[in-house]
């Protein structure tokens, strides 16, 4: 997700970070946001020793603790072992990320694996199932008596802590938190428990804090009321820190100490690329009574994973010694440190890691040595002379699955006459008597006439081959309609049109990017924003960004515009109903303004505060006031007797709406306006057009959803549309058809026939006739690949919600390197189904777009979703299809009873969903588990073993592990920059702004291969795919275009061949989406999305030959990939785009 053109304003609280990476590089005010680092500063901080039941301050000042307002609502009943009805089955000798621990009396190990808990003779053997099920259950460690273990278990729905009394094997949780996870429990005693419980804030990687629980008994704690609030011991840095203490142990039989890691390289806020060498995590010693922390262990290498001997007298940790991760031994009283062994598996210090920095492991009853895991087994490691011998074991593994999550989706037209309809309608504006709506669609501003259901809208504005309109604003009284213009070299223009005659005026301004015009009531103003610069249209005219207004009078032959008033800060502008008024909104989430300015002299008064608002709109007449808040309309009275109205829909206990609000519409909404006699609220989303009455609304009562859904009027605003395909018909002969389809194969001497945008026919030359009418090209003895699908692709442009550039040099350079599809999983809802509209009709020229839109996020963010239910669920996944998403993803949805919920709506729906597992990595399993369609990112572990491997492989869930971003090490990205001169990429360059590429790619500093963690992620990513997983190439946007190959030669570095590789780019994701009917592969009947190489280009020899596309091929257009000029159907020359960089004198 990316930040686009955002204004400063002066009154805006530090921005909360959002779940992106991003880089922002500013020179002459130009905010250029990129996917690479992350994040502000925030938080206050929170002394050691705070209890559960300390009163939250309501006082931003004092420092408001927002991760306790989520869930807004509290989860209702889930039964998380419904519907996994397959079974995968195998035997094994080796497993992944294995905690272990050994019995009081040593003679037995319990490991867990897979989410199942085994037993093992302190010998080895044959491993004996504890517990198993479908529930997720990890970490087990013994009590002291050895009867019974605790366990992290989300049989509950969410990762709790649980306990099992041996004996009986009864079980009953310790704790049953409903959105706040738990990890790494530790006894203190016989009945307490220490474990860290996660708070997650507006960012979805939690701060860690330790709690203290009395563990009770299966009668007790499995009673109706049971709840066990536990006590805080130690807390986060800060209040939405992403950082806190971690992996807690007792320090002392009398449990008066503990010791815990903390990742102390990060202060507030997690940060990637951190360098283990320098330390990244240290011991602690925390003194419970007297609140004192001591540091134990810290500096190069860091330390992390602590366990304490039996006999409290040393410590044994683990710590990055150059390359690899040792086994630590520290005399207490000494404080001398010494290695044990160097033969650990690599740590997880450079990630984030709720589930351990290592897996836990345990000292023997008489501290002669240490049981631990490594390299895919279980090792007795001596503490007097570091050797180390395997246990041995052997385990039947049984894991029970849900289906996968997979459904064919549409692909080209909707329509068998290659047409289809709009679903994103933009900026609809009707005058006071609601007999017209005007709208922006695929760059046309279109007006309809509301009062027959039956009128098609009519294009008054339409895109032109340089222009694209948006944003409209008719007059109250219907006469004039305001618009936008947007052209790459001139910038934008603010228009004022007579919708009686032929006549249309332009606000005097110099050139910019304005958005939002509004003509006041009387039609004697009309204000609008002007937007700073950007990577997308450049860094001219980039000053005084801000609202605006100029009084004009309308009804002169040749209208005197005055003065113009401000900037002021703000994001959008409207006018009071006597017009002395503007209401200007300041600031963004989680923390807005409303201000009433007056026209005249700018004064202000702050009249409204949203909490959690992201838009909020006052009737002009200042009556009632309507908000959207996590994609929600509500509506109220206006009133401030005491100062600004404060506006959110939460009350004061978690679940209570309050009462002074109404809750509207829940299906999606934006474009919040009102009429102008303050009577009517209006809205838009997903093709149609919303208009209710404030008073009607708010006669209902606040529970009667009849008589809201009664109060609102729908009318259906979109468009039907010929999709822009070239009338081609063309033969490409004498070429090798490298068809990613193992029933067609590889085709020497090959011709393919090219009509209308879809393959006609393919085959040996000899077999396949050349139509009369149709052109031939000879490809020379060149290749001919499916185009290329970037299956987990990012772009600023996708957060580019306020305007659009015509020639968006982020589609160019993709398309350039033969990149014919994105699937985008996170972007701005309305901002990239829009360009996906522009791109079907012809009005943008780019790669096929489909995305999830915004993210079904677990944290506290703008786009938070609280998923009680599977009706929640369906309520944000029905908001993302209406506007053209086939594809969902669950973002770090805390709980797994909220990710199956997902999961569930999403089948009903015929959706797909792609999770992100945030680095957890028993999230990413027990995803796998559930049948989600795919796993984005790597998984924070490898290598992986045959475990994984096997349940990976055989689940049905594809894998898309962005090694460019990969976890646990330097990204991958970064080895490009300091191994290729990327910044003298001509085919790049010849796209992308110097000041994207330059700041990244010119200091090329350098670090050895072993730390980079992607090589050995490939190894594992290559025998997923020989076992016969899906495996699928995602850039995540790091390097338009080029970054998509490295892609392919990271996997090429894991022993992959280059034909596999290539499948990864075509075939699987195609497969992996449901998209294989369409594109993928060359066929007859698919869509002709083609890649071509010349005869010294051959991708099968060299993976570095894919990046040399010669031309590219979609929807019977044909460009040359090197600069975009236009082959087929008729030559044309490359298309110039905005001034991106700085002009040379």
């Amino acid at each position: 997700a990316m930040e686009h053109s955002r204004l400063v304003d002066e009154d805006q609280e530090d921005r909360q970070p959002k779940e992106v990476r991003r880089l922002r590089l500013t020179r002459n005010g130009l905010a250029v946001a990129l996917a690479l680092a992350v994040v502000s500063l925030i938080g206050v901080s929170i002394a050691l020793g705070l209890r559960a039941n300390d009163t939250r301050s309501t006082n931003e000042g004092q420092g408001y603790d927002r991760s306790d307002d989520f869930p807004l609502r509290l989860p209702g009943p889930w039964d998380i072992s419904a519907d996994h009805p397959r079974k995968v089955e195998f035997q094994t000798s080796e497993g992944t990320w294995l905690n272990v621990d050994v019995s009081p009396d040593g003679s037995t190990i319990v490991f867990d694996m897979l989410g199942d808990l085994y037993t093992l003779p302190a010998n080895g053997g044959q491993a004996t199932l504890l517990k198993g099920g479908v529930s997720f259950d990890t970490q087990p460690r013994w009590s002291p008596s050895g009867k019974f273990i605790t366990y992290t278990s989300d049989h509950s729905g969410c990762d709790n802590i649980w306990v099992m009394e041996l004996a009986t094997k009864k079980t009953w949780p310790v704790t049953l938190e409903p959105y706040h996870f738990l990890s790494n429990p530790f006894w203190t005693n016989e009945t307490s428990i220490i474990a860290v419980k996660w708070y997650t804030s507006e960012r979805s990687l939690g701060g860690g804090e330790i709690w203290a629980y009395s563990v009770g008994s299966f009668d007790s704690n499995t009673a109706a009321d049971f709840a066990n609030p536990g006590s805080r011991i130690v807390g986060r840095v800060g209040f939405g820190a992403q950082v806190g203490p971690e992996e807690p142990v007792a320090g002392s039989v009398d449990g008066k100490s503990l010791f815990y890691s903390k990742n102390t390289a990060d202060s507030t806020v997690f940060n990637y690329n951190k360098d283990p060498h320098v330390g990244i995590y240290s011991i602690f010693k925390y003194d419970i009574a007297s609140g004192t922390t001591t540091t134990i262990s810290s500096g190069p290498g860091g330390a992390a994973r602590p366990i304490l001997n039996r006999a409290r007298t040393a410590v044994a940790f683990i710590r990055r010694t150059k390359y690899q991760t040792s086994l630590m031994l520290q005399d207490l009283k000494t404080g001398t440190e010494r290695i044990i062994w160097n033969g650990l598996d690599f740590d997880q210090q450079e990630s984030y890691a709720p589930s351990g920095v290592y897996p836990s492991f345990s000292f023997t009853p008489d501290d002669s040595a240490i049981i631990i895991w490594s390299k895919g087994s279980i090792w007795r490691v001596s503490t007097s002379t570091g050797s180390a011998t395997k246990i041995p074991f052997t385990a039947s593994v049984s894991l029970d699955l849900s289906p996968t999550a997979r459904f064919t989706q549409k692909v080209s037209s909707d329509d068998q006459d290659g047409k289809f309809t709009t679903k994103v309608v933009l900026n609809p504006s009707a005058p006071t008597d609601s007999s017209v709506v005007y709208f922006e669609s695929v760059g046309t501003i279109y007006r309809k006439q509301l009062s027959g259901q039956d009128s098609q809208p009519v294009a008054v504005v339409p895109f032109t081959e340089d222009t694209l309109n948006s944003n409209p604003h008719v007059s109250s009284d219907g006469q004039w309609l305001a618009y936008v213009s947007w052209n790459d070299q001139t910038l934008a223009t603010v228009n004022v049109a007579s919708t009686t005659e032929s006549k249309t005026f332009q606000v005097p301004e110099t050139p910019g990017r304005f958005v939002r015009p509004t003509i006041s009531p009387g039609n004697n103003m009309v204000g609008y924003v002007k937007l700073n610069g950007d990577v997308l249209s450049g860094g001219s005219y980039f000053r005084g960004a801000g609202v605006y207004w100029r009084t004009v009078d309308l009804s002169a032959a040749n209208p005197t515009w005055g003065p113009s008033k401000g900037p002021v800060s703000g994001r959008h502008i409207a006018f009071s109903k006597d017009g002395k008024y503007a209401h200007v909104l300041v600031g963004d989430y989680p923390r807005s303004t409303l201000y009433r300015y007056d026209v005249s002299t700018l004064s202000r008064t702050p009249i409204a505060i949203g909490t959690y608002a992201t838009d909020i709109r006052v009737s002009p007449d200042e009556s009632y006031i309507a908000f959207v808040e996590f994609r929600t309309v509500f509506i109220a009275k206006f009133s401030m007797p005491d100062g600004p109205m404060n506006v959110t829909s939460i009350g004061r206990s978690r679940g209570v709406l309050n009462t002074a609000v109404r809750k509207v519409w829940s299906l999606g909404a934006d474009f919040l306006t009102w009429s102008e006699d303050g009577k009517k609220v209006r809205w838009g989303w997903g093709g149609e057009f919303y208009e209710a009455s404030a008073a009607m609304l708010l006669n209902c009562g606040a529970d009667d959803f009849v008589c809201l859904s009664k109060s609102i009027q729908t009318f259906a605003v979109n468009v039907t549309l010929p999709a822009d395909i070239a009338p081609t018909f063309v033969v490409f002969d004498n070429a090798t058809l490298i068809t990613m389809d193992d029933s067609i194969g590889i085709i020497p001497d090959g011709r393919i026939v090219v009509k209308n945008g879809r393959i006609q026919d393919l085959g040996p030359a000899l077999s396949v006739p050349i139509p009369s009418e149709a052109q031939v090209i000879n490809v020379e003895g060149g290749y001919i690949l499916p185009g290329f699908i970037d299956a987990h692709a990012h772009w600023i442009g996708a957060w580019a919600s306020e305007y659009k550039v015509k020639n968006s040099w982020e589609f160019f350079v993709n398309l350039a390197f033969g990149v014919t599809t994105l699937h985008n999983p996170s972007a701005d809802t309305i901002s990239i189904f829009r360009d996906a509209e522009y791109i079907r009709a012809g009005s943008k020229v780019g790669p096929r777009v489909f995305s999830t839109g915004q993210i079904i996020y677990g944290a506290g963010s703008e786009v938070h979703c609280d998923i009680s239910s599977v009706d929640d669920a369906k309520e944000f996944l029905t908001q993302l299809k209406r506007l053209g998403a086939w594809s969902v993803k669950s973002y770090n949805q805390p709980c797994r009873a909220a990710r199956q919920k997902v999961l569930t709506a999403a089948r009903e729906l015929k959706m797909n969903v792609v999770p992100e597992g945030g680095m957890a990595f028993w999230w990413n399993l027990n995803q796998i588990i559930d049948g989600h369609t795919t796993i984005e990112h790597s998984l924070p572990i490898a290598p992986l073993y045959r475990d994984v491997i096997q349940l990976f492989s055989q689940s049905g869930t594809a894998w898309t592990p962005t090694l460019i971003v990969n976890y646990g090490g330097i990204v991958g990205e970064r080895y490009w920059y300091q191994n290729t001169k990327v910044f003298e990429d001509e085919r790049l360059m010849t796209f992308a702004p110097e000041d994207v590429v330059y700041p990244i790619t010119l200091r090329r500093v350098g670090a050895e291969d072993v730390d980079y963690h992607h090589f050995e992620t490939a190894r594992s990513v290559k025998q997923i795919m020989d076992q016969g997983g899906y495996v699928l190439t995602g850039a995540h946007g790091e390097m338009q275009g080029l970054g998509y190959h490295w892609e392919l030669r990271m996997f090429k570095s894991g022993n992959m061949s280059n034909l596999d590789a290539l499948k990864a780019g075509t075939v699987f994701p195609a497969k992996a989406h449901g998209l294989f009917h369409e594109i993928g592969s060359l066929a007859k009947g698919k869509l002709a999305d083609l890649i071509f190489y010349s005869a010294n280009d051959n991708p099968l020899e060299d993976i570095w030959n894919a990046a040399k596309v010669q031309w590219v091929m979609k929807d019977g257009y044909m460009w040359n990939a090197r600069d975009m000029s236009r082959i087929l159907p008729t030559p044309k020359p490359a298309p110039q785009l905005p001034e991106l960089n700085t002009k040379h004198v």
